[in-house]
């Protein structure tokens, strides 16, 4: 978790010393008094990936012969392993935990972007958990509870949201450059905030009754970011993120009968590296 704190460590540590201190060359020097006039009028769009990490969340599932609560779930994300062709085939774009956004400077500083996090989110079983509420579906788990202990395996539940967690927000973001060579590389900070709702694509197994529902608008979601980006000669930049926010789903599809729905909410963590392009609309 220590590379978490690259970004913050970055950033902070050319706020507090300031550029002269950290940078004597003048070669490396930004001019201010062009104020960052690169950004204004330009497009730009990026693509990445990310990692992400949940809070535990109290999850809520309800129907016609259940109402209940597991709560304290536990939930991690799913990368998937490296290859060439699952990260950068296009047939495959999907398959990791990617980012995409696009976004208009509207002024030096200023930006305004749509913008998709595609995470996953898979509840851990084979653990111990607590429930309350009741089951009437002619299992062995039919019964009344009241915040009694049970063991999540297979032949229970399995929740996840692998197609996935998407986060669809609108951000605005602030860059602040501090460091340049020659007007070619240039290094800026970036602090941006953002909402939306979660699009997710569900699948739960529930007493062995397995179901994959349709995408669905579950709920909304806001999110602060701090980054780094490089850019490279005025078109192509990299750019790293930390992200963190807050998601709330009260409408979660968990199976094609729109009476059967689950309800949770929770915090994130997201680290983003992602690569763009920028264009020039205004000349």
């Amino acid at each position: 978790m220590r590379f978490l704190l690259i970004p913050f460590i970055t950033i902070f540590s050319f706020f507090t010393f300031g550029q002269n201190d950290l940078v004597p060359s003048s070669k490396f020097r930004l001019d201010t008094s062009k104020s960052n006039s690169f950004n204004k009028g330009k497009l730009h769009i990026n693509w990445g990936y990310n990692r992400a990490w949940y809070s535990k969340s109290d999850i809520q599932f309800e129907g016609d012969h259940f109402n209940f609560i597991l709560y304290d779930a536990v939930a991690k994300d799913r990368p998937t392993p490296f290859n060439w062709a699952t990260y950068f085939a296009p047939k495959n774009l999907t398959i990791p935990q990617t980012n995409l956004r696009v976004g208009y400077f509207i002024t030096n500083n200023w930006s305004i972007s749509l913008g998709l996090d595609h995470m996953k989110y898979v509840m851990e079983i084979l653990r111990h958990n607590t429930i309350s509420g009741d089951i009437n579906m002619e299992t062995p788990y039919d019964g009344n509870y009241v915040n009694n202990p049970i063991f999540l395996d297979s032949t229970f539940l399995n929740f996840e949201h692998t197609d996935g967690l998407n986060y669809v927000n609108i951000e605005s973001d602030y860059y602040y450059p501090f460091l340049s060579w020659k007007d070619k590389i240039i290094t800026q900070a970036v602090v941006g905030f953002g909402a939306g709702f979660l699009l997710p694509k569900t699948r739960t197994v529930m007493f062995k009754r397995t179901y994959r529902d349709d995408f669905n608008i579950a709920g909304f979601g806001t999110n602060g970011k701090l980054g780094c980006n490089v850019r490279f000669w005025n078109y192509f930049f990299i750019q790293t993120n930390l992200k963190g926010g807050f998601i709330n789903m009260p409408n979660i599809r968990i199976t094609s009968n729109p009476s059967e729905n689950g309800k949770q909410h929770f915090w994130f963590t997201q680290f983003n590296w992602l690569i763009g392009l920028n264009f020039n609309l205004i000349r």
